[in-house]
């Protein structure tokens, strides 16, 4: 009586096969918390100058009227930077959602033929 051999490489296949939907949604998954946190670094980098110069501005003033003005020029520059920054975030959560739709499609799409192969 011959014992079939178990074939260890197809396995290992089929398991990656069997994977490929989830490694695919981690990787997707990783990628916007990378890009999220890189966003929020950068963004906390901001308000740390922004807090530095309005440090610097209280030392460097004469009266009131130019401290003033110059915390208003501070503050402009900063509110345009954080609504770039905003502006930026929107536009990734939107690529971000389209391609996890993408991804859902495709995985729903293949699995569905999958089944219906099976069954």
């Amino acid at each position: 009586m011959a014992n079939p051999m178990f074939d260890f490489n197809a396995a290992v296949e089929n398991t990656r096969k069997a994977l490929a939907p989830a490694t695919r949604l981690a990787e997707l998954a990783l990628q916007g918390y990378e890009r999220v946190a890189r966003q929020q670094y950068a963004f906390a980098g901001e308000l740390l100058e922004l807090g530095l110069k309005q440090a610097r501005i209280a030392t460097e003033v004469k009266d009131t009227q130019e401290m003033a003005t110059r915390q208003v020029e501070l503050t402009t520059e900063w509110v345009e930077k954080a609504t770039q920054r905003s502006q930026e975030m929107i536009k990734f959560m939107s690529e971000q959602q389209s391609e996890l739709t993408r991804w859902y499609d495709e995985t729903s799409t293949e699995l569905g033929s999958q089944a219906r192969k099976a069954a």
